[in-house]
């Protein structure tokens, strides 16, 4: 049976990816019943394009609440400006709809995103309805195991998880924008939900005083035991951005072909090489990867016709909304400091012990 979808958000302004996600919501047999956008205009826009590129015919929007009265639907993606996220997925809750949404799935810098989406959660978890985020890394996991395959990752965590990202804007909003990416790798990699020892985090800054990138650092402490995480986020404006992350410290980075956007992963770190390159010429130790972007509307298709979600899944999405605003939080912090040197030095990771008094634990979970 089709999975009947609207999308909220459908254009690709401001690096949306909403035309990529309907590319691969029809390729996988889902049926696209309508689209809603800001306005009358830009709706009844992205079904034409859609129209004129896949040949279906969504209805148009410019309500979301009266999109979701008047069709019958299974699941809404929601692709819509990060303020509006929270709002869409209440309304997606109050008619019992799955959900995929854009990264973060909320955030607005003022209040805990997973205080406020707690009760919105729960009530999907209650309905058995599917929640994903739209957070392609950890797909690329079979291609890292491909390049080691005697990793540990697939019977046990990992004890040491590296992420180097480059999002396009700089600041605190780096932070949003990139951070939950690499979260959901280390999410990955330990299965498991968390809580949060010896957070530290520190801007990185260019000549003339701007905030061009950070280094974040923590001990993730879980049931399975504990794991060091390090992201490093590097401001790079233009694509391709470098990017790459070390699993128990052996490092792989995304390579990409242009232009007719071939994803690899290598081993090395992603600073050692642009991100761009040619396969043919380069691509001896090499694994092409399948879109994970294309792999993850699979799976979300996937678990809405199956119905797959655990308790344990819900719990992650707000244990990662936790830790993403403890991190905001000490940014904001680090921002508001006067800053002594022009660099400040690498993160130090103190003693790992348990019952450590700095414990943290992400919105009380």
């Amino acid at each position: 049976m089709a999975v009947r979808v609207a999308v909220v958000g459908p254009r690709r302004r401001r690096e949306g990816l909403g035309p990529f996600l309907i590319r691969y919501l029809l390729r996988h047999g889902a049926e696209l019943v309508a689209v809603a956008a800001s306005s009358d205009e830009t709706a009844r826009q992205a079904a034409r394009e859609i129209h004129q590129q896949h040949g279906v015919a969504p209805r148009a929007y410019d309500s979301v609440g009266q999109m979701l009265n008047r069709e019958r639907l299974d699941a809404l993606v929601i692709c819509s400006p990060t303020p509006l996220h929270l709002q869409h997925l209440q309304m997606a809750a109050t008619v019992g709809l799955h959900v995929l949404c854009e990264k973060p799935l909320c955030f607005d810098g003022q209040h805990c995103p997973a205080l406020a989406a707690k009760g919105t959660i729960d009530q999907l978890r209650r309905q058995h309805r599917v929640l994903m985020v739209n957070h392609p890394w950890p797909y690329t996991l079979s291609g890292f195991c491909q390049l080691y395959p005697r990793s540990l990752i697939r019977t046990a965590p990992a004890r040491d998880v590296q992420v180097r990202l480059a999002p396009s804007c700089k600041g605190v909003e780096m932070i949003p924008h990139a951070l939950t990416h690499a979260l959901s790798l280390l999410q990955a990699v330990t299965a498991a939900e968390g809580r949060i020892l010896h957070l530290d985090v520190r801007p990185r800054h260019d000549a003339a005083g701007e905030i061009r990138g950070w280094d974040i650092a923590f001990v993730y402490v879980h049931p399975r035991g504990l794991t060091v995480f390090r992201t490093q986020l590097v401001q790079e404006p233009r694509q391709p951005r470098r990017a790459g992350y070390a699993i128990d410290l052996q490092w792989v980075r995304r390579r990409i072909a242009w232009p007719q956007y071939e994803l690899y992963l290598e081993p090395g770190h992603p600073e050692q090489a642009p991100a761009a390159w040619s396969p043919s010429a380069e691509a001896t130790h090499a694994v092409q990867l399948d879109d994970p972007l294309e792999l993850l509307v699979q799976d979300f298709l996937h678990r809405c016709r199956q119905g797959g979600m655990s308790r344990e899944d819900y719990k992650l999405v707000l244990t990662q909304l936790g830790i993403l605003w403890m991190v905001w939080e000490a940014a904001c912090a680090a921002v508001a400091k006067p800053r002594e040197h022009p660099q400040a030095p690498a993160p130090h990771m103190p003693p790992l012990h348990s019952h450590d008094s700095g414990e943290v634990s992400p919105a009380g979970l």
